[in-house]
């Protein structure tokens, strides 16, 4: 069976309310078997910088030194992600995902083997994320052929992938912490890069990924997966929405500190993905009214107007509650804004188009928490959700036959 590469050009119409089991999804043929490899796959994402962080330390690195090491991971994935889903696209899968799993695991034993406080174990780090394969963009690019007789059940499967993509970050730094201490540091990061070579080969060899063909691309140009109309703002939108998110780790730090409370600096993270998880899982179950550029219009105004309470700096407790808010609307914005880029993509980009989506969020993370130190709050996180929700607002196709 050979799986199209873009989901046929739907118009952007009313939706009549209603629900969609996620069992629908999961009793597709092969559906529940990739979607546990890819997320087997994706662990590292959450492993890896935590990893870095407890490895370097027990190497005697500076808390800076550590702290480069995580950032030059995750800027490094962030950046090759649109390129490996360029390659899929006019290669397909099989050597960005099993060539990039296997060099990015051997990148990561080679740190954990050699000193990484030196400058080779640091391009090691560099290296692997690198080569991190695109197995988020790749899989959504297989959702709309394996879903080809369901298509109503395409959000659903959107937002299960999008929910327990939010699950890696919370198990995967808890799984390093548990292997470091009770085995080693240098176990913990072995530990993950057998599991990325595990799951990026187990997708590349699955039968839906295999058998996928990219269409051909309708132009050379380079910047084409960014030339359509509306693909920019979507992006400009999201990074600013990362930027939120980044943001907060720093302001949950800083909201330790002002109340005392060492625990609210994981916690409120922490409490924003969970919450992320029931949100994304609620909207994903059924189709509500209204067209997905209003949906994307509405969760974007949301996402930002959740962030006002928080600047008032609330006791602990009542932050946790909070926090819920913003968190509940991330996700179900999430997955319409990847069903905005999957129609929004021109033949023979769609797995790049992800890859640049994956990469907006990943670089706006990293600024945010880059520059949240400045603010000391949650002021950032307001500000940059309230950016994110304009531009998303200025997204308004004419016609409304496309997101």
């Amino acid at each position: 069976m050979t799986l199209p590469a873009t989901v046929p050009m739907r118009p952007d119409v009313d939706v009549v309310p209603s629900s969609i089991g996620y069992s629908t999804v999961l009793r597709t043929p092969q559906m529940a078997r990739l979607m546990l490899a890819t997320h087997i796959g994706r662990l590292p994402c959450g492993m890896t910088p935590v990893a870095l962080l407890v490895v370097a330390a027990a190497d005697g690195a500076t808390l800076a030194h550590r702290g480069i090491l995580a950032a030059a991971y995750g800027l490094a994935a962030a950046l090759s992600q649109p390129l490996l889903g360029r390659l899929a696209d006019r290669r397909g899968q099989l050597l960005p995902l099993a060539a990039g799993a296997t060099v990015s695991a051997a990148a990561l034993a080679a740190v954990a083997l050699m000193d990484s406080t030196t400058w080779p174990s640091t391009a090691c780090v560099v290296a692997a994320g690198a080569a991190s394969p695109p197995l988020e963009s790749c899989l959504r690019a297989l959702l709309p052929g394996l879903l080809s007789d369901q298509p109503d059940a395409l959000r659903a499967a959107y937002a299960l992938d999008s929910s327990a993509q939010e699950g890696v970050y919370v198990v995967g730094p808890l799984l390093v912490t548990v292997l470091a201490a009770a085995i080693s540091p240098t176990a913990a990061l072995l530990m993950v890069a057998a599991v990325g070579l595990a799951g990026g080969l187990t997708v590349a060899a699955s039968e839906p990924s295999r058998t996928w063909r990219p269409r051909p691309r309708s132009d050379r140009d380079l910047m084409g997966a960014l030339r359509p109309r509306g693909m920019r703002v979507v992006l400009s939108g999201f990074f600013c929405v990362g930027m939120a998110l980044g943001a907060l780790n720093v302001a949950a730090a800083a909201a330790a500190d002002r109340h005392d409370a060492l625990w609210l600096t994981g916690a409120l993270p922490a409490a924003l993905s969970l919450a992320g998880i029931t949100g994304g899982l609620v909207y994903g179950r059924r189709a509500w009214p209204g067209t997905r550029v209003s949906h994307l219009h509405a969760l974007g105004a949301l996402f930002a107007l959740a962030w006002v309470p928080l600047l008032l700096d609330p006791p602990p407790v009542l932050a946790l509650a909070l926090i819920a808010v913003p968190g509940g609307a991330f996700l179900p914005l999430l997955t319409v804004g990847y069903q905005c880029v999957d129609e929004l993509a021109t033949p023979g980009t769609v797995t790049e188009a992800f890859g640049w989506l994956v990469s907006a969020i990943n670089l706006g993370l990293a600024l945010g928490t880059a520059i949240g130190g400045r603010t000391h709050g949650y002021h950032l996180c307001a500000a940059a959700a309230l950016a994110a929700a304009f531009t998303l607002l200025a997204h308004r196709p004419k016609g409304g036959t496309r997101c």
